[in-house]
């Protein structure tokens, strides 16, 4: 795909613009949420594959390129392939890549079955407490239901890029897991608890959501109810990669697909999507040893954060939403910055929250989920997914207020430069 004219970032940041924007995979089915890294001087593309919707179980395909140009296919498994416990829905839900000098690691999550049949001899003295605690009839419903679902972290690895180990457990039952990162030889990874697949129980942190249940703004029905997923982020570090153990609480803000990375001595700021819906992102900051965090809020709407310091500046990838809508905007370069739904990337101001757009990347309804990795040049690759622009039947999948959602979708690369 042709470059357009994508924009450049006002005041002090320099300009950002797309270059180029290729199709890398695309079968005809729905593919979606990549990750990417380099390893042993080649690139690598991981992303859950062959589904025939959004929201139903997918396979794994991952992809190798040496000049991030012509790609081969080097796994391509079936939705079942790293399953380990029977209840099972969904193995290896979402992938993220871990390069280290002996190992390609891969961490991830699957989906398993819940159960949101409250124990009648525990119903009536949750829900006491649950009102007590500032709780409402609304909040409480939504707690049981998210028992529904039950999530289980794994971790796999290759030594020659061929081969992979069976998957083993990673972290306890109700943890999600996001990208990981590495500084100074040691790894780190931000994890986030569902509060609502821990059993029939009511966590400290859990304590402290219940009073804002309803109440984080906005609260519109296009833009999700308050509290939606009880969910909060704790930081976790590996000196290998296998066996991770946790370094801090970060938030209880129904935290979400949060991810970080490191920029001058050390520091980290994290990028949180917060919640299920359209409510705006949150950024956290600390600083070695990792014990405090400081909350910054963003005033966007941030699914699947990508976060990266470059070239001086904090920059925040992501899929972005412009209006009060679930309207797709069609695959169109030429108007893509027209869209109310794609992906997007901001620089983003560490003491102040303030985001300011970079540059916004070809795509349309079902997309984001930017992976970002810095080249030799200065440049960035983004690896990210979007409905197809080459395959022509695009049908709604999915029901609700989601008619956005559209299958297929193809695997994206994006090579992003800056003119300084």
């Amino acid at each position: 795909m042709d470059a357009i004219d994508s924009g450049s970032s006002p005041g002090s940041f320099p300009a950002m613009r797309w270059v180029s924007a290729n199709e890398i995979y695309a079968d005809g089915t729905h593919n979606a949420w990549p990750d990417l890294c380099r390893w042993r001087g080649r690139y690598w593309v991981a992303f859950p594959a062959h589904a025939e919707g959004h929201g139903l179980p997918h396979g794994l395909v991952m992809l190798s390129s040496a000049d991030a140009l012509t790609w081969e296919v080097v796994l391509d498994i079936t939705d079942d392939r790293w399953k380990i416990e029977a209840d099972e829905t969904w193995p290896a839900q979402t992938v993220f890549f871990l390069p280290t000098e002996e190992r390609l690691i891969m961490v991830f999550w699957s989906a398993a079955r819940g159960d949101n049949s409250v124990p009648a001899d525990l119903e009536t003295s949750l829900r006491d407490r649950w009102f007590e605690l500032g709780g409402s009839e609304v909040s409480w419903e939504r707690w049981v239901m998210r028992h529904g679902a039950s999530n289980r972290t794994r971790v796999t690895y290759t030594e020659d890029g061929v081969n992979w180990t069976r998957p083993t457990p990673l972290l306890e039952p109700g943890w999600w897991i996001w990208r990981p990162h590495t500084a100074e030889g040691r790894h780190y990874m931000i994890g986030f608890l569902n509060h609502a697949q821990l059993g029939w129980t009511i966590t400290p942190e859990l304590e402290s959501m219940i009073p804002r249940g309803d109440s984080i703004a906005p609260l519109d029905p296009m833009r999700g109810q308050g509290m939606e997923l009880f969910q909060s982020a704790s930081m976790f570090l590996s000196e290998d990669g296998l066996s991770w153990t946790k370094v801090s609480d970060i938030a209880s803000n129904d935290d979400d697909e949060p991810d970080f990375n490191f920029g001058p001595d050390g520091r980290i700021v994290a990028v949180s999507r917060n919640g299920a819906a359209m409510k705006h992102a949150t950024a956290y900051v600390s600083d070695p040893p990792y014990s405090d965090w400081r909350e910054l809020p963003l005033d966007e709407t941030i699914h699947q954060p990508a976060v990266l310091f470059h070239h001086g500046h904090w920059i925040v990838g992501g899929r972005y939403f412009d209006e009060l809508t679930y309207g797709p905007n069609r695959f169109d370069p030429e108007h893509s910055l027209e869209g109310r739904i794609g992906t997007r990337l901001w620089y983003l101001d560490e003491a102040t929250g303030v985001l300011t757009e970079g540059v916004t990347l070809p795509g349309w309804g079902d997309c984001g989920q930017p992976s970002i990795l810095p080249t030799p040049e200065g440049d960035l690759l983004v690896a990210y997914y979007s409905c197809s622009e080459t395959i022509d039947e695009n049908l709604p999948v999915g029901g609700g207020r989601h008619p956005g959602k559209f299958s297929p979708c193809s695997i994206y690369l994006a090579r992003v430069a800056f003119d300084t």
